[in-house]
């Protein structure tokens, strides 16, 4: 419910929305995408990989949750509307500090955030 909201947000992932509401993906054995979203504008798809845990996510864990996203990424030109477009990546953590260690191009989106964009 977030995701169409989340360029309201003092957010790095702001400037690529807003985006259309969000979606799962999967498509026999491809990889299952937690979330999918095309822009208004239509110039990017938002891939993203949702987490829920108490504790701060292990960088080894986000890592592997970007190689995920990565592979996901892979597969989207088969799904309608998201060919052409630039991917934005994002990883949805109840907390904030967890990030991929060599990823520059993750959008770590909290809970905060989350709930800052539904009041």
């Amino acid at each position: 419910m977030a995701v169409p909201l989340l360029h309201r947000a003092d957010h790095t992932l702001s400037p690529f929305g807003p985006f259309e509401p969000a979606r799962r993906y999967w498509r026999g054995r491809d990889p299952e995408v937690d979330v999918v979203a095309r822009s208004v504008d239509g110039r990017h798809v938002l891939v993203g990989e949702a987490k829920w845990r108490t504790e701060p996510l292990p960088e080894a864990e986000a890592d592997a949750k970007l190689a995920r996203l990565r592979a996901a990424a892979r597969v989207l030109p088969g799904l309608p509307g998201a060919d052409g477009r630039d991917v934005v990546y994002a990883l949805f953590v109840p907390g904030g500090g967890e990030s991929p260690g060599d990823a520059d191009d993750v959008h770590v989106v909290d809970a905060r955030t989350v709930m800052s964009v539904l009041r």
